[in-house]
């Protein structure tokens, strides 16, 4: 009986030990999808408390955490995304657009569907930053290729990140079990944001740095690149031109005069007349962007008929 008590005693002791050692509370486990309610992972109390959020893909629905997070918008949207191919994400972010949300986009270059999602977004007045992973195709060996391997999203003082890209795999609850298996986490902080804003800022000044020396040292540019190069010219190169322009010999040198310098001649009227069938607006193009633009639309058509006609066989 003796020894009944005397080990009561003792697990007490050790109870009371721990409890106020801890200092009177237990500690609340990490908010995740298993542990967190859905009514409390969107709650203003969450946001207030600046608690983080995961989430679990499957079974969570991440879509309309992101479309929640997105619509509470008030200053800006930073998005870093390595693949960008669901539409109605980017659906989305063009509603935010004309809003007059600040919304500002880089993508990696390797993206499948690049030119659609480019396109629509010019025509939306959003132009991507579009990161060169793919430079060694085209020459450019002076520098080690790396991809835009980011995925984050910094909507105000609030950053949404994981493992997913915008895709319908990653996003599409409709697709059932061929959905990717994904993780989120929503931070709630302004010093979080503020880093990340910080690594979206740093990766901007480096793609336009690449820009320039793809301008540089490349003969043929992709396609792409001619139409956001045109865009971009006047509002950020120069400066990169000011400050490293004793770094280029002089074959560099001639290319970049002649293309910074060239002459911007506007589209033609069946350019112009063209695009608009297509649902884009010419504004900010030249008669050369506009021609490689149209270039790509039509082999996309193209592609389209020869896979209808496949399919119909």
């Amino acid at each position: 009986m003796k020894k009944i008590k005397y080990f009561i005693v003792l697990s007490f002791s050790i109870f009371c030990a721990h409890f106020y050692g801890m200092g009177g509370k237990r500690s609340a486990p990490f908010p995740s999808a298993s542990t967190t309610t859905a009514a409390k992972r969107g709650s203003p109390e969450a946001v207030r408390n600046q608690q983080p959020q995961a989430f679990i893909v499957p079974p969570d629905n991440i879509r309309d955490q992101l479309f929640s997070l997105l619509k509470s918008a008030q200053r800006q949207v930073l998005v870093a995304m390595y693949w960008i191919t669901d539409h109605t994400i980017v659906d989305k972010l063009i509603e935010l657009k004309q809003r007059g949300i600040n919304v500002e986009i880089i993508f990696d270059e390797s993206s499948h569907d690049r030119m659609r999602i480019m396109n629509k977004l010019l025509h939306n007045n959003i132009v991507p930053i579009i990161f060169t992973s793919e430079m060694r195709g085209f020459g450019l060996e002076r520098h080690r290729v790396r991809l835009m391997h980011n995925k984050f999203v910094v909507v105000d003082d609030t950053v949404f990140t994981g493992s997913a890209n915008f895709t319908r795999k990653a996003f599409d609850q409709s697709l059932g079990r061929n959905r990717n298996y994904e993780n989120i986490v929503i931070l709630h902080s302004p010093r979080m944001a503020q880093q990340y804003q910080t690594t979206f800022r740093n990766i901007e000044e480096e793609t336009f740095n690449l820009y320039v020396e793809l301008v540089a040292t490349v003969q043929f540019l992709p396609g792409w690149s001619k139409v956001i190069f045109r865009l971009y010219r006047n509002r950020r190169f120069y400066n990169i031109l000011n400050s490293r322009w004793g770094q280029f010999n002089q074959a560099e040198r001639e290319r970049l005069f002649r293309f910074f310098s060239s002459q911007v001649n506007p589209p033609s009227k069946d350019q112009m007349d063209e695009l608009e069938s297509y649902g884009i607006s010419s504004q900010g193009l030249s008669s050369q962007a506009a021609y490689i633009l149209i270039g790509e639309i039509r082999d996309q058509i193209k592609a389209q008929r020869r896979r209808v006609r496949r399919s119909r066989k």
